[in-house]
């Protein structure tokens, strides 16, 4: 009788299981109070969802929370994971995740021309600012002696000399001011004497998306910088090719862009930009 009254003995595995226990549920609760949105959490652990206290299914559907959030209403069944799985697997998703909301973010601010053309690949957006450059070189030709025409023609090479006569002959597409026509057509002489061929129409796109870009706040200018496929942020901000620009070009290059990325119809990449959906 005495001897059930006399506390027995813990032995060193049942101490190492109390210590063990007591660590990670306090280990547990300190991650929760870092956590930005600890609370949140903790409701969600006390309302039994996320498989009770376990910190681990709490974070895997909050990653899949983000990412229902991040591919907008658009995103069925079939395009989300199930919320679990490996720590690898959770860190690989978690980082796609990021850049995911960074486009979100980014969706919110920037006209949706230039999360097309972060999206694509660097040969794709040259496509795109060389049709452009040889609608600027149209536009500034129009109108122009046949003597005259030649001489701006010939430096282009046969390829873009033939595709510039034939848009000559066509109704002028883009109905800009004469005041405009007049700069593009000096800054194509100015290209001229510094190169020839495809870089003559290059270098008239490039400098037009150049002077859009430079328009953009800071902050916006610094988000594109971190989510583009390519190096078109940096080459933009040291392109001034055609500065000053008035607010007419500015406004006639913005329509010509869009439509040359309308008539792409998507083509050019296929990140994360492609599986958004991105607002007008």
């Amino acid at each position: 009788m005495t001897e059930d009254l006399i506390e027995q003995p813990i032995d060193y595995r049942t101490r190492a299981l109390l210590w063990a226990a007591g660590n990670c549920a306090s280990v547990v609760r300190d991650l929760l109070a870092w956590h930005p949105d600890a609370a949140r959490l903790r409701q969600r652990a006390a309302d039994g969802d996320g498989d009770g206290q376990s910190l681990a299914a709490l974070l895997w559907q909050e990653l899949a929370d983000t990412e229902r959030w991040a591919l907008g209403a658009s995103a069925g069944p079939q395009d989300l994971e199930p919320a679990g799985g490996t720590p690898t697997a959770y860190w690989l998703r978690r980082k796609r995740a990021a850049r995911w909301r960074r486009w979100r973010a980014a969706a919110d601010r920037l006209p949706r021309m230039w999360l097309k053309l972060l999206e694509m690949p660097a040969a794709a957006v040259r496509v795109v600012y060389m049709g452009v450059g040889l609608d600027m070189t149209v536009c500034g030709i129009t109108g122009q002696s046949s003597e005259k025409l030649i001489r701006f023609l010939a430096p282009l090479g046969n390829d873009l000399a033939c595709q510039a006569a034939t848009r000559l002959r066509e109704p002028q597409y883009w109905h800009v001011s004469d005041a405009v026509c007049q700069r593009w057509r000096e800054a194509c002489s100015r290209a001229m004497k510094l190169v020839s061929g495809e870089k003559v129409v290059s270098t008239l796109g490039r400098g037009l998306l150049a002077a859009l870009y430079r328009r953009l706040p800071e902050s916006d200018r610094r988000e594109a910088a971190q989510l583009s496929r390519s190096s078109l942020p940096s080459l933009l901000e040291e392109d001034v090719f055609l500065e000053p620009v008035t607010a007419d070009e500015l406004k006639a290059g913005e329509q010509m862009f869009n439509a040359r990325l309308a008539a792409t119809n998507g083509k050019g990449g296929h990140g994360a930009a492609g599986e958004l959906e991105v607002g007008p």
